[in-house]
């Protein structure tokens, strides 16, 4: 058809518009809406970007923002939008509104560093994730139970950090919140371990590991952190005389909040602080459900083998027969990377010429992350001068185990 015949067939008032319409359906213009064709990697970014992964919110926060006419308010003042969110929360349900309480608030403290918005994410992520009587815990399929879970371990991490950077555990009190205030008991006996005391903790999440093949994380619940450990005076028992005390250990920070879905209404919130290591509990339960315990074992192995003295060992104890490292029991080569666990079978690790328990680091980071080993097995080192005879060298081993064995298991009842 000419265009000249669809001129005639159509009203004068609209002729330009339509031959501007036909020139652009001939010139292939984009529609007001319709589809872009991406690889499916982009599309799949999209759907899966978040406060964390994209540092934006997700598609599910945006959505509640436009519901509640908050966007252009967020991007203004995210301040006075959070609060509007907040206060229309209603007493029971509301999950989509808590999730993007969860994940604005989260967002929001990246961008400003003020800390009690950190702490206002974790205590919103806890009450999607555990909503209590009062709510429908998100299904397992729904991408944002992982992300809320996220949300709460690194917001208990970054909340702690000072102004600095540095990590620092809080000692209980009270915090403020952005609609109310937390209250936090903690307990430090929860920071014994083997008879050493936890300190200086490092997050997790801030490391980058280097030179193992593989970095292992257990999906769960928790602040992953690496804690470095000390002595107790008079406290310590024979076999945390075997663990070395340059030792990193893996240990997770969980705060447990009582009922938070009830108490963000009235801005009251109770909790109490609380730590775990792999060595105490791999799980905990929260409102009677099993819930496993985030770890990194990776980072915390990688950390205490960073800047080691245990290197400097490999060609010293080669040239010299009577190199060694500080540490009356660890001069007879046997130590632990744990505490003993009765029923265990020690699996006793023993280097080669020139060269370090450290070099068995690949190997402990993959046993000690197979559940059938570390129910089952623990392992021992043995470090050596390689310098000397190898008869020398294998009678101080003998010596070493049947001394510890005799230590740990006096009475011989450990099978």
């Amino acid at each position: 058809m000419k265009l000249s015949r669809i001129r005639r067939s159509l009203p004068q008032g609209i002729e330009f518009l339509t031959a501007v319409a036909f020139l652009c359906f001939a010139a292939g213009c984009a529609t007001p809406i319709g589809v872009n064709h991406v690889d499916r990697t982009v599309a799949y970014q999209s759907f899966a970007a978040n406060a964390i992964s994209a540092e934006r919110a997700s598609s599910f926060s945006a959505r509640e923002l436009i519901n509640f006419n908050l966007y252009q308010e967020f991007e203004d003042n995210p301040n006075k939008a959070l609060a509007d969110l907040h206060s229309g929360l209603a007493p029971n349900g509301d999950e989509d509104r808590i999730f993007a309480l969860a994940e604005l608030s989260f967002l929001h403290a990246q961008n400003s560093g003020e800390r009690s918005y950190y702490l206002a994410a974790a205590v919103y992520a806890y009450a999607f994730v555990i909503p209590g009587k009062r709510g429908t815990p998100p299904r397992g399929i729904d991408p944002r139970l992982r992300w809320a879970v996220d949300f709460y371990n690194q917001a208990l991490t970054q909340a702690a950090k000072s102004d600095e950077g540095a990590y620092a555990i809080p000692m209980g009190g009270k915090f403020k919140l952005p609609f109310g205030e937390l209250t936090v008991e903690f307990d430090e006996r929860d920071l014994i371990w083997a008879g050493f005391r936890m300190k200086d903790f490092v997050p997790a999440a801030d490391l980058e590991v280097r030179g193992l093949r593989n970095r292992y994380r257990t999906p769960g619940i928790g602040a992953a952190l690496a804690a470095s450990i000390e002595p107790l005076e008079g406290e310590a028992g024979k076999q945390s005389l075997r663990i070395p005390p340059r030792l990193k250990i893996p240990v997770t920070a969980f705060l447990r909040l009582d009922d938070p879905r009830a108490a963000l209404a009235s801005g009251k919130l109770h909790g109490k602080l609380e730590f775990y290591t792999p060595d105490s509990a791999r799980s905990l339960k929260i409102e009677g459900v099993e819930v496993p315990i985030e770890y990194e074992t990776t980072s915390a192995l990688a950390l205490s083998l960073e800047g080691a003295p245990v290197w400097d060992f490999e060609l010293a104890g080669f040239r010299s027969g009577d190199f060694a490292i500080s540490g009356a029991n660890l001069r007879e080569g046997l130590f632990m990377l744990h505490p003993h666990k009765a029923g265990r079978i020690p699996v006793v690790l023993v280097h080669g010429t020139a060269s370090s328990p450290a070099r068995w680091a690949e190997l402990i980071n993959e046993l000690e992350n197979d559940p059938r080993f570390w129910e089952n097995y623990e392992i021992w080192l043995f470090m050596y001068n390689t310098g000397n005879p190898v008869a020398y060298s294998a009678m101080l081993l003998r010596d070493a185990l049947a001394k510890v064995v005799k230590e740990l298991d006096p009475d011989d009842k450990d099978p």
